[in-house]
């Protein structure tokens, strides 16, 4: 996918508010760090959101796409819905999962999940996103990952990272479209892996790219997760990685509805 420009200045300019309590994003303009702006970008008839589990069907559609067709991801076989449904619900118990609708049809989505299992990797997040074949180059990877990264700093992650397929020469299953869109939105390339993942009889390189979202800290804040983590649970947390005695969390916690 590749990112749009926002529209001229001579398009009519929309307000749209965002919050880490509702969740719900009208897809009228960029994202700033205090969750409200004034903006202008060709998108108002979309809307990103939330994904329910209901979503499901549709976002595996979008999915089976790549699956089947290309070499974007490396997996072999499209899921079935029961393990796709079961694959949506681990991610949400932890990260956001979004949306980007119009008209009620979903045209992509984006989630986030952990860079590494290890809690030293909490404040790192590994991203995943996925636009209708049919509508990239539309601009709607970027409106996803604008919403994304804005919920992710408000749970206090520090690094964004993600894994891209590459190849060494362009061709009809995998081009470079994916590090270009991440670059056009200020990842950097950290690392690449020759020849590591082999679909459609072809060998085909990995990288990894990075983008800081954060500040690290002498004491970090732990990352304040959905619901399931209490705010006392936090504050114990950062307890013991500081080993500073009970803290006071002052960072609102950031709660989804699903």
């Amino acid at each position: 996918i590749r990112g749009e420009s926002p529209g001229s200045s001579d398009r009519k300019k929309s307000e749209f508010v965002t919050t880490c309590e509702s969740r719900v994003v009208t897809a009228h303009g960029i994202f700033n760090s205090n969750n409200t702006t004034q903006g202008e970008i060709n998108m108002t008839a979309y809307t990103v959101r939330d994904a329910k589990i209901e979503d499901a069907q549709r976002i595996l559609e979008i999915y089976a796409y790549y699956v089947e067709n290309t070499a974007i991801t490396f997996e072999y076989d499209v899921p079935s819905k029961e393990e796709f449904k079961e694959r949506m619900r681990k991610t949400m118990q932890k990260y956001p999962y979004l949306v980007i609708e119009k008209e009620g049809r979903v045209y992509g989505y984006a989630y986030a999940g952990p860079f590494k299992e290890r809690a030293a990797y909490d404040w790192a997040c590994e991203l995943s996103i996925y636009v209708d074949h049919a509508a990239k180059k539309c601009g709607l990877g970027k409106q996803l990952y604008a919403a994304l990264t804005e919920c992710l700093k408000q749970m206090g992650i520090t690094n964004l990272y993600a894994c891209i397929g590459y190849p060494q020469t362009e061709d009809e299953y995998l081009d470079k479209n994916s590090e270009q869109f991440h670059a056009h939105l200020g990842f950097q390339t950290v690392g690449i892996f020759h020849r590591c993942g082999y679909k459609f009889n072809r060998w085909y390189d990995m990288i990894w790219m990075e983008k800081m979202i954060g500040e690290h800290q002498s004491q970090q804040l732990p990352v304040a997760y959905r619901t399931a983590q209490k705010k006392q649970d936090i504050a114990e947390k950062y307890r013991k990685n500081n080993e500073i005695g009970k803290a006071k969390i002052s960072r609102k916690v950031c709660i989804y509805r699903l």
